[in-house]
Protein backbone atom coordinates (compact mmCIF):
# COMPACT_ATOMS: atom_id res chain seq x y z
CA UNK A 1 0.00 0.00 0.00
CA UNK A 2 2.99 2.32 0.37
CA UNK A 3 5.50 1.34 -2.29
CA UNK A 4 4.80 2.05 -5.93
CA UNK A 5 8.06 1.02 -7.54
CA UNK A 6 11.51 -0.11 -6.47
CA UNK A 7 14.16 -0.17 -9.14
CA UNK A 8 17.85 0.27 -9.66
CA UNK A 9 18.91 3.50 -11.31
CA UNK A 10 19.70 2.54 -14.90
CA UNK A 11 22.61 4.98 -15.04
CA UNK A 12 24.17 3.90 -11.73
CA UNK A 13 23.72 0.40 -10.34
CA UNK A 14 24.80 1.52 -6.86
CA UNK A 15 21.69 3.71 -6.53
CA UNK A 16 18.36 2.28 -5.42
CA UNK A 17 15.29 4.36 -6.35
CA UNK A 18 12.03 4.05 -4.36
CA UNK A 19 8.83 5.76 -5.56
CA UNK A 20 5.87 6.13 -3.22
CA UNK A 21 2.38 5.41 -4.54
CA UNK A 22 1.06 8.39 -2.55
CA UNK A 23 3.08 11.33 -1.18
CA UNK A 24 3.85 10.95 2.54
CA UNK A 25 4.56 13.54 5.20
CA UNK A 26 6.65 11.14 7.24
CA UNK A 27 8.80 8.11 6.43
CA UNK A 28 10.48 5.59 8.69
CA UNK A 29 13.17 3.47 7.02
CA UNK A 30 15.40 0.74 8.42
CA UNK A 31 18.38 -0.63 6.49
CA UNK A 32 20.45 -3.73 7.06
CA UNK A 33 23.39 -5.22 5.19
CA UNK A 34 25.55 -8.32 5.29
CA UNK A 35 26.52 -9.13 8.85
CA UNK A 36 29.97 -7.87 9.68
CA UNK A 37 30.19 -5.57 6.66
CA UNK A 38 30.52 -1.82 7.15
CA UNK A 39 29.19 0.12 4.19
CA UNK A 40 28.42 3.79 3.80
CA UNK A 41 25.30 5.05 2.08
CA UNK A 42 23.59 8.32 1.27
CA UNK A 43 19.80 8.54 1.72
CA UNK A 44 17.91 11.33 -0.06
CA UNK A 45 14.24 12.20 0.44
CA UNK A 46 12.69 14.09 -2.50
CA UNK A 47 9.35 15.70 -3.33
CA UNK A 48 7.31 15.05 -6.49
CA UNK A 49 9.47 17.53 -8.41
CA UNK A 50 12.71 15.84 -7.46
CA UNK A 51 13.71 18.57 -5.02
CA UNK A 52 15.86 17.45 -2.09
CA UNK A 53 14.00 17.57 1.23
CA UNK A 54 16.54 15.89 3.50
CA UNK A 55 19.75 13.88 3.28
CA UNK A 56 21.48 11.42 5.57
CA UNK A 57 25.09 11.26 4.43
CA UNK A 58 27.35 8.21 4.73
CA UNK A 59 25.45 6.47 7.49
CA UNK A 60 27.07 3.13 8.35
CA UNK A 61 24.96 0.12 7.43
CA UNK A 62 25.96 -2.98 9.31
CA UNK A 63 24.16 -5.99 10.75
CA UNK A 64 21.50 -7.75 8.70
CA UNK A 65 18.92 -7.21 11.46
CA UNK A 66 18.02 -3.79 10.07
CA UNK A 67 18.73 -1.94 13.30
CA UNK A 68 19.71 1.32 11.60
CA UNK A 69 16.59 3.45 11.67
CA UNK A 70 16.24 6.68 9.69
CA UNK A 71 13.30 9.00 10.17
CA UNK A 72 12.22 12.09 8.31
CA UNK A 73 9.06 14.16 8.65
CA UNK A 74 8.18 17.04 6.36
CA UNK A 75 6.06 20.04 7.22
CA UNK A 76 2.39 20.48 6.30
CA UNK A 77 3.34 21.79 2.85
CA UNK A 78 6.15 19.31 2.18
CA UNK A 79 5.44 15.74 1.10
CA UNK A 80 7.86 12.94 0.27
CA UNK A 81 7.43 11.23 -3.09
CA UNK A 82 10.76 9.55 -3.71
CA UNK A 83 13.73 8.07 -1.85
CA UNK A 84 17.18 7.53 -3.37
CA UNK A 85 19.74 5.34 -1.61
CA UNK A 86 23.26 5.63 -2.95
CA UNK A 87 25.55 2.82 -1.79
CA UNK A 88 28.62 4.74 -2.93
CA UNK A 89 29.62 2.14 -5.53
CA UNK A 90 29.50 -0.81 -3.10
CA UNK A 91 26.24 -2.37 -4.29
CA UNK A 92 27.91 -5.57 -5.53
CA UNK A 93 28.94 -6.36 -1.97
CA UNK A 94 25.36 -6.04 -0.68
CA UNK A 95 23.44 -8.88 -2.27
CA UNK A 96 21.77 -9.56 1.08
CA UNK A 97 20.57 -6.00 1.63
CA UNK A 98 17.01 -5.64 2.91
CA UNK A 99 14.79 -2.60 3.22
CA UNK A 100 12.17 -2.73 5.95
CA UNK A 101 9.38 -0.18 6.31
CA UNK A 102 8.65 0.52 9.93
CA UNK A 103 5.49 1.87 11.56
CA UNK A 104 6.98 5.22 12.61
CA UNK A 105 6.23 7.23 15.72
CA UNK A 106 3.41 9.66 14.99
CA UNK A 107 4.35 13.29 15.54
CA UNK A 108 1.19 14.80 14.05
CA UNK A 109 -2.22 13.99 15.48
CA UNK A 110 -5.71 15.43 15.12
CA UNK A 111 -8.70 15.83 17.37
CA UNK A 112 -11.51 15.61 14.78
CA UNK A 113 -14.16 16.91 17.18
CA UNK A 114 -13.56 19.86 19.52
CA UNK A 115 -16.57 21.38 21.31
CA UNK A 116 -16.58 24.26 23.80
CA UNK A 117 -19.43 26.11 25.52
CA UNK A 118 -20.37 27.64 28.87
CA UNK A 119 -22.38 24.52 29.80
CA UNK A 120 -19.58 22.09 29.00
CA UNK A 121 -16.18 21.64 30.63
CA UNK A 122 -13.68 20.78 27.91
CA UNK A 123 -10.20 19.63 28.96
CA UNK A 124 -7.22 18.74 26.79
CA UNK A 125 -4.72 16.23 28.20
CA UNK A 126 -1.22 16.02 26.70
CA UNK A 127 1.50 13.52 27.51
CA UNK A 128 4.96 13.99 26.01
CA UNK A 129 7.26 10.97 26.11
CA UNK A 130 11.02 11.59 26.13
CA UNK A 131 11.96 7.97 25.39
CA UNK A 132 13.29 8.69 21.91
CA UNK A 133 14.19 12.33 22.49
CA UNK A 134 13.74 14.96 25.19
CA UNK A 135 10.19 16.21 25.51
CA UNK A 136 9.33 19.20 23.36
CA UNK A 137 6.40 21.62 23.24
CA UNK A 138 3.23 20.39 21.56
CA UNK A 139 1.89 22.93 19.09
CA UNK A 140 -1.92 22.97 19.12
CA UNK A 141 -3.93 24.80 16.45
CA UNK A 142 -7.73 25.08 16.47
CA UNK A 143 -9.84 25.33 13.31
CA UNK A 144 -13.48 25.85 12.42
CA UNK A 145 -15.27 23.20 10.39
CA UNK A 146 -14.46 25.11 7.18
CA UNK A 147 -10.72 25.16 7.96
CA UNK A 148 -10.53 28.79 9.10
CA UNK A 149 -8.82 29.63 12.40
CA UNK A 150 -10.86 29.11 15.56
CA UNK A 151 -10.06 31.36 18.53
CA UNK A 152 -10.40 29.76 21.97
CA UNK A 153 -9.15 30.35 25.47
CA UNK A 154 -6.62 27.88 26.88
CA UNK A 155 -5.51 28.76 30.38
CA UNK A 156 -5.05 32.53 30.50
CA UNK A 157 -4.34 32.90 26.78
CA UNK A 158 -6.79 33.60 23.96
CA UNK A 159 -5.62 32.58 20.48
CA UNK A 160 -6.02 29.93 17.80
CA UNK A 161 -2.52 28.49 18.29
CA UNK A 162 -0.74 27.44 21.48
CA UNK A 163 2.59 25.89 22.46
CA UNK A 164 1.88 23.60 25.40
CA UNK A 165 4.21 21.52 27.58
CA UNK A 166 7.02 23.98 26.81
CA UNK A 167 9.75 22.32 28.86
CA UNK A 168 12.79 20.12 28.29
CA UNK A 169 12.02 17.61 31.06
CA UNK A 170 10.97 14.12 30.10
CA UNK A 171 7.70 12.19 30.46
CA UNK A 172 5.55 15.21 31.19
CA UNK A 173 1.78 15.40 31.21
CA UNK A 174 -0.54 18.37 31.54
CA UNK A 175 -4.26 19.18 31.54
CA UNK A 176 -5.51 22.35 29.83
CA UNK A 177 -9.05 23.69 29.99
CA UNK A 178 -10.50 24.90 26.67
CA UNK A 179 -13.09 27.67 26.93
CA UNK A 180 -15.31 29.36 24.36
CA UNK A 181 -14.41 33.05 24.35
CA UNK A 182 -18.04 34.26 24.40
CA UNK A 183 -19.63 31.30 26.17
CA UNK A 184 -21.51 30.25 23.02
CA UNK A 185 -21.33 26.74 21.63
CA UNK A 186 -18.49 26.35 19.11
CA UNK A 187 -17.33 23.26 17.25
CA UNK A 188 -14.24 22.55 15.20
CA UNK A 189 -11.11 20.44 15.30
CA UNK A 190 -7.50 20.62 16.44
CA UNK A 191 -4.15 19.78 14.83
CA UNK A 192 -1.34 18.84 17.23
CA UNK A 193 2.34 18.64 16.26
CA UNK A 194 5.57 18.01 18.14
CA UNK A 195 9.09 16.85 17.34
CA UNK A 196 8.86 14.48 20.31
CA UNK A 197 6.49 11.56 20.77
CA UNK A 198 3.24 12.51 22.46
CA UNK A 199 -0.34 11.42 23.11
CA UNK A 200 -3.43 13.58 23.46
CA UNK A 201 -7.11 13.35 24.34
CA UNK A 202 -9.94 15.78 24.95
CA UNK A 203 -12.55 15.15 27.66
CA UNK A 204 -16.05 16.62 27.80
CA UNK A 205 -17.97 16.92 31.07
CA UNK A 206 -21.49 18.39 30.69
CA UNK A 207 -23.37 19.83 33.64
CA UNK A 208 -25.54 16.73 33.57
CA UNK A 209 -24.48 13.44 32.04
CA UNK A 210 -21.38 11.24 31.80
CA UNK A 211 -17.90 12.42 30.92
CA UNK A 212 -16.73 11.52 27.41
CA UNK A 213 -13.11 11.34 26.25
CA UNK A 214 -11.88 11.38 22.64
CA UNK A 215 -8.33 10.45 21.72
CA UNK A 216 -6.24 12.26 19.14
CA UNK A 217 -5.78 10.18 16.00
CA UNK A 218 -3.47 9.95 13.01
CA UNK A 219 -4.91 10.38 9.49
CA UNK A 220 -5.65 7.16 7.58
CA UNK A 221 -6.73 6.32 4.04
CA UNK A 222 -8.59 3.10 4.88
CA UNK A 223 -10.49 2.28 8.07
CA UNK A 224 -13.62 0.75 9.55
CA UNK A 225 -15.87 2.57 12.03
CA UNK A 226 -18.53 0.83 14.18
CA UNK A 227 -22.11 2.08 13.66
CA UNK A 228 -25.24 1.77 15.75
CA UNK A 229 -28.73 3.15 15.27
CA UNK A 230 -31.67 2.36 17.52
CA UNK A 231 -34.96 4.23 17.35
CA UNK A 232 -36.32 2.30 20.36
CA UNK A 233 -33.43 3.28 22.65
CA UNK A 234 -32.66 6.68 21.03
CA UNK A 235 -29.11 5.64 20.18
CA UNK A 236 -27.12 6.87 17.21
CA UNK A 237 -23.44 6.97 16.26
CA UNK A 238 -21.95 10.38 15.55
CA UNK A 239 -19.00 10.58 13.17
CA UNK A 240 -16.55 13.33 12.29
CA UNK A 241 -14.12 13.42 9.34
CA UNK A 242 -11.30 15.95 8.82
CA UNK A 243 -9.15 16.45 5.73
CA UNK A 244 -5.83 17.70 7.18
CA UNK A 245 -4.23 18.28 3.79
CA UNK A 246 -3.51 21.89 3.03
CA UNK A 247 -3.89 21.52 -0.73
CA UNK A 248 -5.58 18.24 -1.75
CA UNK A 249 -9.30 17.47 -1.78
CA UNK A 250 -10.36 14.21 -0.13
CA UNK A 251 -12.83 12.00 -1.98
CA UNK A 252 -14.24 9.57 0.58
CA UNK A 253 -16.24 6.44 -0.22
CA UNK A 254 -18.29 4.91 2.59
CA UNK A 255 -20.17 1.59 2.68
CA UNK A 256 -22.45 0.81 5.64
CA UNK A 257 -22.48 -2.94 6.40
CA UNK A 258 -24.50 -4.90 8.93
CA UNK A 259 -22.64 -7.01 11.49
CA UNK A 260 -24.62 -10.03 10.27
CA UNK A 261 -23.67 -9.58 6.62
CA UNK A 262 -20.82 -8.66 4.31
CA UNK A 263 -22.96 -6.74 1.85
CA UNK A 264 -23.71 -2.98 2.16
CA UNK A 265 -27.21 -2.21 3.44
CA UNK A 266 -27.49 0.94 1.34
CA UNK A 267 -25.96 2.65 -1.65
CA UNK A 268 -22.41 3.92 -1.35
CA UNK A 269 -22.07 7.32 0.27
CA UNK A 270 -19.60 9.77 -1.28
CA UNK A 271 -18.17 12.64 0.75
CA UNK A 272 -15.94 15.39 -0.60
CA UNK A 273 -13.83 17.35 1.84
CA UNK A 274 -11.97 20.44 0.68
CA UNK A 275 -8.48 21.03 2.12
CA UNK A 276 -8.84 21.69 5.84
CA UNK A 277 -12.57 20.94 5.90
CA UNK A 278 -14.44 18.90 8.52
CA UNK A 279 -17.83 17.20 8.34
CA UNK A 280 -19.76 15.75 11.29
CA UNK A 281 -22.91 13.67 10.87
CA UNK A 282 -24.90 10.86 12.44
CA UNK A 283 -25.06 7.28 11.18
CA UNK A 284 -28.55 7.71 9.73
CA UNK A 285 -27.34 10.82 7.87
CA UNK A 286 -24.30 8.96 6.59
CA UNK A 287 -26.38 6.05 5.30
CA UNK A 288 -29.95 7.21 4.72
CA UNK A 289 -31.41 3.71 4.19
CA UNK A 290 -30.43 2.26 7.57
CA UNK A 291 -33.22 0.29 9.31
CA UNK A 292 -34.59 1.58 12.62
CA UNK A 293 -32.52 -1.00 14.51
CA UNK A 294 -29.02 -1.39 13.09
CA UNK A 295 -25.66 -2.64 14.36
CA UNK A 296 -22.73 -2.77 11.98
CA UNK A 297 -19.85 -0.72 10.66
CA UNK A 298 -18.80 1.74 7.98
CA UNK A 299 -15.97 0.85 5.62
CA UNK A 300 -14.15 4.09 4.74
CA UNK A 301 -11.72 4.66 1.88
CA UNK A 302 -10.25 8.06 1.05
CA UNK A 303 -7.99 9.39 -1.68
CA UNK A 304 -6.25 11.52 0.97
CA UNK A 305 -5.56 10.34 4.55
CA UNK A 306 -8.29 11.74 6.82
CA UNK A 307 -8.68 11.89 10.58
CA UNK A 308 -11.90 10.36 11.87
CA UNK A 309 -13.64 9.61 15.14
CA UNK A 310 -16.92 7.95 16.12
CA UNK A 311 -18.98 8.59 19.26
CA UNK A 312 -21.92 6.65 20.65
CA UNK A 313 -24.77 9.02 21.48
CA UNK A 314 -28.01 8.72 23.43
CA UNK A 315 -30.74 11.28 22.74
CA UNK A 316 -28.10 13.42 21.03
CA UNK A 317 -25.64 13.44 23.96
CA UNK A 318 -22.23 11.81 23.67
CA UNK A 319 -21.79 8.62 25.69
CA UNK A 320 -18.52 6.96 24.67
CA UNK A 321 -15.89 7.00 21.95
CA UNK A 322 -15.80 4.12 19.45
CA UNK A 323 -12.26 3.90 18.01
CA UNK A 324 -11.91 3.64 14.26
CA UNK A 325 -9.88 0.62 13.16
CA UNK A 326 -7.32 1.07 10.41
CA UNK A 327 -7.12 -1.66 7.81
CA UNK A 328 -3.85 -0.35 6.36
CA UNK A 329 -0.77 -2.52 6.79
CA UNK A 330 1.50 -1.32 9.57
CA UNK A 331 4.65 -2.70 7.90
CA UNK A 332 5.53 -3.31 4.29
CA UNK A 333 8.58 -5.45 3.59
CA UNK A 334 10.47 -4.97 0.34
CA UNK A 335 13.59 -6.75 -0.79
CA UNK A 336 15.27 -5.38 -3.91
Amino acid sequence: TILHNIAEDQSNDSILSIDLEYPAQAIGLALGGIEGEEVTAQIDFQDDRGRLLARFEKEIIEDVNCNNFYWFQGSENVEISKILIDFQGTREELEGLGIRWVEPPVYRLLLPQVVASSSLRTELTLTSDGYYSPSRPVNVQFFNDDGSSLTLQVGDSVANEFDLLATSDQDLSGDFEIVSTDGQLVTGYAVLESDSLFAAAVAYAPEEGPKTSLRAVAPRSVMTMPLRKSVNSSQNTGLAFVNPSGKREADIQIHCISSSSTEPVSARTDLQLAPGQKKALFADELCTDLPDEFVGYARVESTVPVAATAVETHEGSAMAEIPAVSTEKANVNAFP
